[in-house]
């Protein structure tokens, strides 16, 4: 039988990585006290896994060096035995390399890039498995409600995303319009018709949308998502969307993720507008058309520490410049910024500059 012992502190993904690589027939967890109330999402995790849990002070080498032997003991001159070092304290890696040492065994850590490093001949090469999305959620104690892909949108979609671009570049109209159903935009009907205070018609159904104006200047808009795509400003996630699928390292996209209350499922708590799944780590995008706020910067740390921990990054993806004070606030919080449109109204990035500001934030991505 093949045995992993695995020493688990503050991260859990690298415990998971480990099982999954390896696949043993009996999975042996060092959890620090401290530790131990991350061990009901891991052990959900590894579901089907034949675990066994032993408890640990953090800093009791003489401790730690007991169970492990302990373990050793109770297996056979058959069996295979493995260390995954990564997790736990210095003092809990050190113990347990003095014990593989001892009885000349075969360990492993995970480091940045996604690698594997034997242990004790120190050779690296790449992690062979790559971790699901819900997979990701599921070590924080989440699910996922609902997402979508950029497969689940229409050619129609994107050519009208693009057309609300111009639009909203083009005139004041697109932001008299979207300010003034924003409060109300999640109850608007299927299909509807409304004339704002300064004249402005707006008439709505499924897969259309007309804009009448004062002066009787009309603009159409037809798409399956229409609404979504203009009233709740998916134009621009959708746009965002379609660059990064040319970052041909990607291995998953997600959009639209809804993350409901562990309490109740039905309820959402969370959505976010991209997530990145690449090398066993995330990439957080925050998407914004408009006016970033606080609260919005706020939300996008909060999610990130939330459900990507130490092995996720987040970036902000926003039409124009945000202000001054809150690009200096992400910088504080680790957070990357991307704009297409400077202080003065004028171009100043492209979406190929995008693709190179994620592939930064990837190479400052470790397990």
């Amino acid at each position: 039988m093949k045995h992993q012992i695995a020493l688990v502190g503050g991260q859990i993904l690298p415990i998971f990585l480990g099982v999954k690589e390896f696949e043993p027939d009996v999975v042996h967890l060092v959890v620090t006290k401290e530790s131990g109330d991350k061990l009901s999402y891991l052990l959900h995790s590894l579901e089907g896994y034949r675990v066994k849990e032993y408890f640990c002070g953090a800093y009791d080498v003489s401790g730690i060096t007991e169970i492990c032997r302990g373990i050793i003991a109770g297996c056979t001159a058959e069996d295979g035995i493995t260390f995954n070092l990564t997790g736990g304290t210095k003092l809990m890696l050190i113990a347990a390399q003095a014990v593989l040492i001892e009885h000349g065994l075969k360990g492993f850590y995970l480091n940045i890039g996604n690698m594997l490093t034997e242990i004790p001949s120190y050779t690296q090469r790449k992690l062979q498995y790559q971790t699901a999305t819900n997979d990701f959620f599921k070590l924080s104690g989440h699910g996922i409600a609902s997402f979508r892909v950029l497969d689940d949108y229409s050619a129609e979609d994107l050519e009208v995303a693009g057309a609300i671009q111009t639009y909203s570049g083009e005139s004041k109209e697109y932001s008299l319009i979207t300010a003034h159903f924003r409060e109300n935009v999640k109850s608007m009907k299927k299909s509807g018709r409304e004339v704002l205070a300064n004249g402005i018609c707006c008439e709505w159904s499924p897969g259309n949308l007309i804009i009448t104006l004062k002066d009787g200047k009309i603009r159409e808009f037809n798409s399956p998502l229409v609404k979504e795509l203009f009233f709740f400003g998916g134009w621009w996630e959708l746009l965002v969307g379609t660059a990064i699928v040319g970052w041909d390292a990607t291995q998953e996209i997600l959009m639209q993720i809804v993350l409901p209350f562990r309490a109740d499922i039905k309820q959402p708590k969370n959505e976010i507008d991209i997530l990145i799944n690449r090398n066993n780590k995330l990439i957080f995008v925050e998407c914004k058309s408009g006016i970033v706020s606080q609260a919005d910067i706020n939300k996008i740390k909060s999610v990130r520490d939330t459900f990507g921990g130490n092995a996720s990054k987040s970036i902000l993806v926003s039409q124009h410049q945000p202000k001054t004070t809150l690009m200096e606030k992400c910088k504080e919080l680790g957070i990357g910024v991307f704009y297409l449109i400077g202080e003065d109204g004028k171009s100043v990035k492209t979406f190929e500059e995008l693709i190179e500001d994620l592939r930064k934030l990837d190479g400052q991505l470790g397990i």
